[in-house]
């Protein structure tokens, strides 16, 4: 409704003041505060506010709508674990890469820190320490290091000094390849080491360059040292042919691909494919590709129907490799895909044009755009993809849940202040409604709101007036008529009931 989280607080001020209904606007900064805290944004998710609000019934008491149950609503929350997912995940692949492991170690490392991960999580600090003390770091840089090592001085590194480098890497975040790659010339014949030590990464970085348009990650230049094994010339094969390095093996796995899918095996497949094949110690592996790409055409025809029907966007068949393969070992994958969809800015577009053109079609008119949002959450929620009918059952039952509100909320105004509510009091009231879910309950604070507002005091004078000249046949004072008003605001009954105001009226002492 509002462009920016400054035009809410705007609004939040001018309704606290007339309504006494909403947090001041320095509570809703201190919110505002909160989130950027934990989820790293300057402004607020309204949406994630509004369901936060919903969740605590609507109350507006400091004991339950506080900011410290926002914030342990957050640490509680399934978006912030998925948010702590996805940060251990980006620090994880960094150091290691993807792999099986990835969601048990996210987990162990929930489990290690208890209740105060929410806390702990902010730092990424503290995440990088943790994977620098697993098993699989130790492992993925001991193959670095010694691969690396054995290029430049052909001979396997002393224990006590592959010590030294992995103990630089689980130091220092800086220590990259690169440098390891200039320690360990520093201890080598210039003649011999620099030339083929320097050219290592040079290669990697250029064809790298060349193939894919950008600079390779410290992740992906550490598996493909890792995919090396001992030759030097099995690496500079790797990166020049787009594939790992050129021997009898790999020859066969290239053609026996190319005669079962018709195309070129890409080079995150291959990665994957050699991975499994490099763990057998056998000179020869039965791979049968048949399986290979029933399982690759059911997993990608898989991914191309999420995306049809929760984005209604095509997904390029390298895309979904460069992006899932790894994703679809993960027996619950579909899932997993599924809430990077619903989550992402497609999903909210496209279903918002589906609200859109589901209400005109029903109703014949345009959705409010603060119903179109309500809408666009319930659907979210239940992960509704775009062409399912109970997009067409939720808009209908909230269409008609908001017409329930409107109704209720026309007939108080008209009985209490004898006028239809405006556009933005309709959507305040609405918003209350959605909050409580107790009609009952809700109804009673409107009538409230509205017999205390200062626009029905303005009614009550007139009935005084009224009731006046009825009794006494004559306009009282104004300074009768400010008496009888406070005395009628200090009871509740006779301002409510017009048969109860003319009894007071009748009996005020002249």
């Amino acid at each position: 409704m509002y462009d920016s989280i400054e035009d809410d607080l705007r609004v939040i001020k001018y309704y606290r003041l007339h309504f006494f209904l909403l947090p001041m606007a320095d509570e809703l900064a201190q919110y505002n505060e909160i989130y950027s805290k934990y989820f790293g944004t300057p402004v607020m998710d309204r949406p994630f506010y509004a369901k936060w609000v919903r969740s605590v019934g609507g109350a507006t008491t400091t004991t339950v709508r506080s900011a410290q149950g926002f914030e342990n609503y957050i640490l509680n929350c399934e978006e912030y674990k998925s948010y702590l997912y996805n940060r251990y995940r980006v620090v994880y692949d960094n150091f290691i890469g993807t792999t099986d492991n990835l969601r048990k170690s996210f987990n162990e490392f929930m489990t290690s820190h208890g209740g105060k991960v929410g806390r702990i999580m902010l730092d990424d600090a503290v995440i990088k320490n943790y994977i620098k003390k697993l098993p699989e770091f130790a492992e993925k840089y001991t193959e670095v290091i010694s691969t690396l090592y054995r290029m430049v001085n052909k001979e396997a590194i002393p224990e006590n000094l592959l010590e030294l480098y992995l103990n630089n890497f689980r130091e220092s975040d800086n220590y990259e390849i690169e440098q390891l790659n200039e320690d360990i010339l520093k201890g080598c014949v210039p003649s011999v080491g620099k030339v083929m030590g320097s050219n290592v990464l040079l290669e990697i970085k250029d064809v790298w360059q060349s193939i894919h348009s950008d600079a390779p990650t410290s992740s992906q230049i550490n598996e493909l040292l890792t995919q090396l094994g001992n030759s030097r010339f099995m690496l500079q094969t790797l990166v020049q042919q787009f594939s790992l390095f050129r021997n009898s093996r790999i020859d066969a796995i290239q053609a026996s691909f190319v005669k079962e899918f018709e195309r070129e095996i890409s080079v995150p497949e291959f990665l994957k494919l050699y991975a499994g094949i490099s763990k057998n110690t056998t000179t020869t592996v039965d791979i049968d590709y048949g399986v290979l790409r029933a399982q690759h055409t059911e997993h990608f025809n898989a991914v191309k129907t999420l995306y049809t029907r929760f984005i209604d966007e095509p997904i390029p068949e390298i895309d979904f490799i460069k992006r899932y393969i790894y994703v679809i070992d993960d027996p619950e994958y579909k899932q997993i895909i599924i809430a990077e969809l619903v989550g992402s800015k497609s999903y909210e577009v496209r279903m918002k044009e589906t609200i859109r053109k589901v209400y005109q079609s029903l109703f014949g008119n345009h959705v409010e755009e603060d119903d179109e949002a309500y809408m666009f959450e319930q659907l979210k929620n239940k992960s509704i993809d775009l062409a399912n009918q109970e997009v067409s059952t939720v808009v209908t039952a909230l269409k008609e849940e908001t017409d329930r509100y409107i109704q209720n909320l026309q007939l108080h105004y008209d009985t209490i202040l004898k006028r239809s509510p405006d556009i933005l009091e309709c959507r305040l009231y609405k918003e209350i409604y959605r909050q409580d879910h107790d009609m009952p309950k809700t109804e009673l604070r409107i009538k409230e709101d509205l017999y205390t507002s200062l626009e029905y005091h303005e009614i009550l004078k007139q009935k005084i007036r009224a009731s006046f000249k009825s009794t006494f046949s004559k306009d009282p004072l104004p300074s009768q008529v400010y008496s009888m008003l406070n005395a009628t605001l200090r009871s509740p009954d006779i301002m409510r009931d017009d048969a109860l105001l003319d009894k007071f009226v009748s009996s005020y002492q002249t």
